[in-house]
């Protein structure tokens, strides 16, 4: 088959059995060599479980497949518990292995699925999650992230930080920013009201 875009997908492969592939170019003047086969790539279907986390939304979390060099991102669904009425949740792959779904009804129980985008083509639909009641969850947050040095002067310095993934279900308050100096072990709190923006400037004897 002669296809004119550097792209092609392949449909009804057989999931967990691996396959090899080459690609041949041509023009007017004939057929190239085949290229060097590919490594072997596998269609395996991610396994998905569902957290509970606002009274609108399920935080989604699977597995990535073994062969996850080849994976290039995942299709999440959805379906009110026994109606069996899939919707998509994504138009672009995710490309992570978490995900939050929102505009769900509060206390409708749901179902979800997940498939995973290779070069190979769509894997088989994972097995669907165990069913999940939308409501708030009652957890503390996960933690900020990636604190970031935003401005250095001889006096003061600004750090920021990005906000938590899981917010436990409720909106997120505040922020306490503990230090300690190289070398040793004991932290110490630097604000006593929590902070609430995602940065935070400290002075050599105050918190502004």
């Amino acid at each position: 088959m002669v296809v004119k875009s550097p792209r092609f997908p392949m449909f009804d492969l057989v999931k967990d059995k691996q396959y090899c592939f080459r690609v041949r170019s041509i023009n007017k003047y004939g057929v190239s060599d085949p290229s060097d086969p590919s490594a072997p790539i596998s269609l395996r279907k991610p396994q998905v479980m569902a957290i509970r986390d606002t009274d609108t939304s399920v935080l989604l979390q699977w597995q990535e497949p073994k062969d996850k060099d080849d994976i290039l991102g995942y299709y999440l669904y959805y379906s009110e518990a026994g109606k069996q009425e899939w919707k998509t949740v994504n138009n672009k792959p995710v490309t992570k292995t978490r995900f939050i779904v929102h505009g769900l009804k509060t206390w409708k129980e749901y179902v979800f699925r997940v498939k995973s985008v290779s070069r190979a083509g769509n894997s088989r639909y994972s097995d669907e999650s165990h069913p999940i009641m939308v409501k708030s969850a009652i957890n503390v947050p996960s933690s900020p992230s990636a604190i970031t040095l935003l401005l250095c002067t001889g006096s003061e310095m600004v750090l920021g930080w990005r906000a938590p993934f899981y917010n436990g279900g409720n909106s997120v308050r505040g922020y306490y920013l503990d230090q300690k100096e190289k070398g040793t072990e004991t932290w110490r709190e630097v604000n006593v009201k929590p902070a609430k923006e995602k940065q935070l400037k400290v002075g050599n004897t105050s918190i502004l």
